[in-house]
């Protein structure tokens, strides 16, 4: 078996890309980390290129690096956590919670505790849970049109509670 030249290896890898590409999206399922995935694996098979056999896979190769690259930061990932942004960590953390947002997260549950239990179900598969108006008909077994109907009578119910709490009541002079 020969060994390729440089030229040829280069020709060879490059004709690959699209391959690795497609493969590194499905994985990633983000272009950024897709796109990471395939100059990181490239730079690996180029490193350890003398231990690719000519003659066999040079595809199946690539993926195999780019595979375990992938299970690799999936590791590093769970182990070590997600990276955040640290300029929107400073925003959230610099908007300190008022008292007046505690006392409408409390009216909100007030409000909600008083609407029936199918218009809360619904707004909690809508807004908790953010199902889809498909999936909210597959769980409450009614038809697309009915969900859509419940959930804007149960958001219009709901603002309605919440606007009764907030005004005054009557002054019975």
């Amino acid at each position: 078996m020969t060994q390729l030249t440089s030229t040829e290896r280069n020709e060879a890898i490059v004709n690959v890309l699209p391959n690795l590409t497609r493969y590194a999206y499905r994985l990633a399922r983000n272009p950024h980390d897709a796109e990471d995935l395939v100059n990181e694996s490239v730079v690996k098979a180029l490193d350890r290129f003398s231990q690719f056999k000519p003659g066999t896979n040079l595809c199946g190769w690539m993926m195999t690096i780019l595979h375990n690259e992938f299970t690799d930061r999936c590791r590093r990932k769970s182990r070590r956590g997600e990276n955040a942004n640290l300029d929107d960590w400073e925003d959230r953390a610099a908007t300190p919670q008022t008292q007046d947002r505690q006392i409408q997260a409390k009216q909100d549950i007030k409000a909600f505790g008083r609407l029936d239990r199918q218009q809360r179900r619904i707004l909690m598969l809508a807004g908790y849970h953010g199902a889809s108006y498909n999936d909210m008909a597959k769980t409450l077994g009614i038809s697309l049109g009915t969900v859509k109907s419940k959930l804007y009578r149960s958001r219009a119910r709901f603002k309605d509670i919440r606007e009764q709490m907030e005004s005054p009541g009557p002054t019975g002079t």
